[in-house]
């Protein structure tokens, strides 16, 4: 099998054009505002050329929507990002450079179940005991008995993508192409959102449902169609990875390499992007102190839903106007710490994968570090190196069938978006627990003799995101990139909220990387 096609530049390529474009340019200072994943890429490669660099960062941590909590004993879960495409070429890039493990990340499991329609079974079962449920077609009955949901998500979705050229999927990778130089093909797509291409192109609308409620679509279905095309053409769906130990490693690994340049607690009051330099005003959270401070070169990384109520001043009106418009999901993610892992034994045989249910839980997650292949490369892996060129490094655990003993472990009980979450935002933390905990003895009676706590996240009261992530909805690849884009005088931007892969830690890098590029053209010779 080939590898999937390239609709943009490499990570080594960026580089390379990163590394010379910085010759001959004078050593400047710059200022990061935030240390989540795209501040530290910044601030890593600028500190890298021997540039003077300051990272400012809100929060007391580091890792913006990376976020793995870790419990007493030492189990953890993932309250933000949790998994990457093996295709995903600029986060291996750090992955690697860093020596961090990987581990198999299990987005299936027929061991799993479905709670849909009244029904509660198993998903191998759900040929026979849901699947009849849903009014389809023969040709996505058959699909589906065979291939599950994703065959017939991916059955619409190959429709379009195998009818577009090159040349148009190309343009949805350029961001900053203005409006009249925009394909027809591709401004057709930009103009849909997801379920207005389903709703013209599904065999019945219980195709619709189906993929709805099993693949947890119904509450973004608004979302861009430009989003879906991407995510099949760049291979998004392929296998996934994890990070072994938790996802925060990453920044983690970064923040170590950047060192004492990163101050955390400092709150962004105000930019002034008319004056040279560059003029920020910053609030000290531990003592209350505010500062005028000022910067050569500013590379904004904050959510435009953060930025948004800020004192912007020296903005261009089309920059405010994609600050105000750009819009993000809402997303929830609540985890039960358990006593034991009772679902890796017997009657289940549970190691990693998901359980799927229209009530609130919507999406469950089980820990995959024990699957007696975690640690293995998924088979095509090689036939995929020119991706990214990444090894498996020495790991020092020896998971397996072996390991399922009595001990504990963490359900990642609850993934939402949309509304959906923001009925899960509604309730308090301790509510949260306790309704994922009914919620999930639905196919899980006993869970709560194991449940001794647990975390949560919603994304949209995160004081640091306002946010999950960027979620363009129709006609803002035209009407908002462009501009959300362009520096500000000397105030550059950059994060997922800005990338072709929003959403994706992939995404927040591949800003970076273009953002440094952009910046170090802009510096002066000498």
């Amino acid at each position: 099998m080939s590898a999937p096609k390239r609709y943009y530049v490499s990570v080594e390529t960026r580089l390379q054009q990163i590394a010379e474009a910085d010759r001959g340019r004078r050593r400047m200072s710059v200022v990061v505002l935030g240390a989540g994943i795209a501040g530290l890429v910044t601030a890593l490669e600028l500190q890298k050329l021997g540039h003077r660099v300051e990272v400012l960062e809100g929060a007391q941590r580091i890792g913006g929507r990376i976020h793995t909590h870790y419990f007493e004993d030492g189990q953890y879960g993932e309250l933000g990002a949790m998994r990457i495409p093996e295709g995903q070429d600029y986060t291996f890039h750090y992955i690697k450079r860093f020596g961090l493990a990987v581990g198999r990340f299990y987005n299936a499991n027929r061991n799993g179940f479905y709670k849909a329609l009244g029904v509660v079974c198993r998903i191998e079962d759900a040929p026979h005991s849901l699947f009849p449920l849903f009014d389809l077609s023969a040709q996505d009955r058959a699909l589906v008995n065979a291939g599950g949901v994703g065959a017939v998500a991916t059955r619409y979705l190959n429709a379009l993508v195998n009818s577009l050229s090159d040349e148009v999927i190309r343009s949805l990778w350029d961001l900053a192409d203005p409006r009249p130089n925009r394909l027809p093909g591709s401004r057709h797509i930009d103009g849909q959102s997801y379920l207005d291409y389903l709703i013209d192109i599904v065999d019945t609308m219980g195709a619709l449902d189906l993929l709805g409620v099993l693949q947890s679509l119904e509450e973004i279905w608004e979302t861009s169609l430009t989003i879906r095309v991407r995510g099949v053409a760049g291979d998004q769906g392929g296998n996934l990875y994890e990070i072994v130990g938790g996802m925060s490693r990453l920044p983690e690994a970064a923040g170590k390499e950047i060192g004492a340049s990163i101050r955390l607690g400092q709150e962004i009051l105000a930019i002034d992007a008319a004056t040279s330099p560059a003029t920020f005003r910053l609030r000290d959270t531990r003592t209350n102190d505010i500062s005028i401070q000022q910067s050569e070169a500013i590379v904004c990384t904050i959510p435009f839903s953060v930025l948004r109520r800020m004192d912007l001043s020296g903005f261009s009106q089309p920059k405010l106007q994609a600050i105000r418009m750009l819009n993000y999901a809402s997303a929830s993610k609540v985890l039960l710490h358990c006593t034991d892992r009772f679902w890796q034994r017997e009657p289940y045989g549970i190691f990693g994968g998901s359980s799927i249910s229209d009530d609130v839980s919507r999406q469950t997650y089980y820990p995959n570090d024990q699957h007696p292949d975690y640690l293995k490369p998924w088979p095509l892996a090689r036939e995929r190196r020119d991706i990214h060129a990444f090894t498996f490094p020495a790991q020092e655990m020896t998971p397996g069938p072996a390991a399922a003993a009595r001990h504990p472990g963490v359900l990642l009980a609850n993934y939402a978006w949309g509304m959906e979450a923001r009925r899960v935002g509604a309730l308090k933390p301790k509510a949260r627990l306790e309704a994922m905990s009914k919620a999930v003895s639905a196919f899980h009676p006993e869970i709560g003799n194991y449940v001794d706590g647990g975390a949560s996240m919603f994304w949209d009261e995160y004081q640091w995101s306002r946010g999950a992530y960027g979620h363009p909805l129709p006609y803002e690849l035209e009407l908002n990139f462009p501009a959300a884009l362009r520096p500000e005088g000397a105030v550059h931007f950059a994060g997922e909220h800005l990338s072709p892969e929003p959403g994706w830690i992939q995404g927040a890098i591949y800003s970076a990387l273009s953002t440094v590029l952009e910046l170090v053209k802009s510096f002066p010779e000498g």
